[in-house]
């Protein structure tokens, strides 16, 4: 139970969160729409983690009034896809993007409150959602929904018309039970007057703000951007393990749930004793951020991948660095993910026995000390027209045994023609490794080697691949023709108009001693 609350009723209200959450998000306007407002560019004040308590197991926020470059960013990201006024509205960026989204819900909901009248006079810029430890009794989470408001007052009769509002559309009114108390230039909203004076109780003792393990992991993060979540793993693992490991909902299955929840405690403390996300902008591209904290990682050797050595012409790439290792470390890990509760070995015998592999080995030789698979620009096209696979350029470059690797093509063109689709591969040694490749003049092309690594395309939409043990990589400009092609033809309906700013698509992970670090962007031209 968590300390100073109050127990919740015995029956939960999950209509009251789904209508506190729905109401005053269509308010606050979604993220997408927010991007748009920055007339006010302050971005200072109070954020719902100053108002909500340290004993939250998860949290969400979302920001209308971030830091004045994420605003100026965003618009000048959203404002070259031609849709986005379409789907927003707004075409002044001094626009309330709140009414616009409200005044789009409120068609649909029914709802009678105007913006301007009943929600602007209190609604603040921000909001923040908080997940607790279940009470006394309960099974469900607790929830909280700190909003940020300018006036006490206003915002105590605005938030019951706005929790009305929301549940309208379900026929449901919990308003009458619903919770509000003020804390911090927000009021914290939960399912009873009980469970929000103690949420705000606690927030005044220790807000989230001032929990060590939530201030590293967005120290470590970075910039919160216009949108933010953070999850304690462990507090979860304690709140919920046994509920997910089935025992407690069903006690034959306690057995069953006893192993889920001891594989769920390791996973935990491996990679997810916590973490946190963010959604910002720069004026190239959007980028989501992720941190992950556990005992699991370790920072190798060797970093970067080999995805820097591919052709600039490569329009998709995958790679990993240090793979070899990170099977090695983690093979009893991936045995017990893959093995749906059979013995490992039995398992592996089976695979074994059916493929003509040797494992672990042999996905150790395939990883090699850095593996790079590319799919090259040139022949798409003509693959889209003919439907020739021999026009495919696709192929990796491999720091690894040369010989080992070449017994391992051998093997998997074998399994291959046993299940009735031929495989021919061309293979090029190259320094310290091997190439293998759909065809033999992309094999050569890739031995060659290239300068992907050195584009402004790729710099942008991969954050520090000379650092990063695993990259994605998605050219949008040389898949366009066939987008095009797929969706009807150049210039061919709004879909293919919108896909036009799309330069590229980027992932990359750097592991480092005790934490991991993840990366998402997408680039406009």
């Amino acid at each position: 139970m968590q300390q100073g609350y109050e127990p919740a009723q015995p029956k939960r209200r999950t209509g009251l969160v789904i209508g506190v959450v729905a109401g005053v998000v269509a308010a606050v306007g979604l993220p997408l729409g927010a991007f748009a407002v920055y007339n006010a560019l302050s971005g200072g004040g109070t954020q719902p983690h100053d108002a909500l308590p340290s004993d939250v197991l998860a949290y969400a926020r979302i920001d209308v009034d971030p830091s004045a470059s994420q605003k100026l960013e965003a618009l000048r990201f959203l404002d070259k896809f031609p849709g986005f006024e379409d789907a927003t509205g707004i075409d002044d960026p001094r626009d309330d993007v709140r009414e616009a989204m409200f005044d789009a819900v409120k068609e649909t909901s029914g709802c009678d409150l105007d913006f301007k009248d009943d929600v602007d006079p209190w609604l603040g810029e921000r909001l923040g959602v908080g997940v607790f430890s279940p009470t006394d009794g309960e099974q469900q989470p607790g929830v909280a929904v700190a909003i940020q408001v300018k006036d006490e007052n206003a915002a105590k009769k605005g938030i019951k018309d706005l929790i009305a509002c929301g549940e309208k559309a379900e026929g449901e009114s919990a308003a009458k039970d619903a919770g509000w108390a003020y804390f911090n230039e927000y009021l914290i909203v939960a399912e009873t007057q009980d469970l929000a004076d103690g949420y705000a109780k606690a927030a005044e003792k220790q807000p989230l703000a001032d929990d060590k393990t939530f201030t590293a992991d967005m120290d470590q993060l970075g910039e919160q951007g216009v949108a933010s979540v953070w999850f304690d793993g462990q507090g979860l693992m304690d709140a919920f393990g046994d509920l997910a490991g089935m025992g407690a909902l069903d006690p034959s299955m306690a057995a069953d749930g006893a192993k889920v929840t001891e594989q769920l405690e390791k996973a935990v403390q491996q990679s997810y004793r916590s973490g946190a996300v963010a959604f910002r902008f720069d004026e190239d591209y959007a980028e989501v951020a992720a941190v992950v904290n556990g005992d699991g990682y370790q920072v190798l050797e060797d970093a970067g991948t080999a995805a820097v050595d591919l052709p600039d012409s490569t329009a998709l790439a995958i790679a990993v660095a240090d793979g070899d290792r990170h099977v090695d470390k983690q093979w009893d890990n991936i045995l017990e993910m893959v093995g749906n509760g059979q013995d490992p070995e039995v398992l592996l015998e089976q695979v074994e026995a059916e493929t003509g592999l040797t494992l672990p080995d042999d996905l150790k030789t395939l990883l090699g000390q850095n593996f790079a698979l590319g799919l090259d620009a040139e022949g798409l096209t003509d693959l889209m027209q003919s439907g020739d696979p021999t026009a495919l350029r696709l192929g990796a470059r491999v720091q690894t045994d040369a010989d080992d690797f070449a017994a391992l093509v051998e093997t998997v063109q074998t399994l291959a023609t046993k299940g009735g689709v031929p495989l021919e591969l061309a293979q090029e040694e190259i320094d310290g490794g091997v190439v293998v490749a759909s065809n033999r003049d992309y094999a050569k092309t890739l031995a060659e080697g290239g300068d992907l690594g050195d584009t402004d395309k790729f710099t942008r939409a991969v954050k520090d691949a000379s650092k990063a043990q695993t990259v994605m990589y998605v050219d949008f400009d040389a898949l366009e023709p066939v987008l095009e092609q797929s969706l009807g033809g150049a210039g061919g309906g709004p879909v293919i108009e919108n896909l036009k700013p799309l330069e590229a698509f980027g992932v990359s992970g750097t592991i480092k001693d005790g934490s991991a670090e993840t990366t998402l962007r997408l680039t406009v031209k």
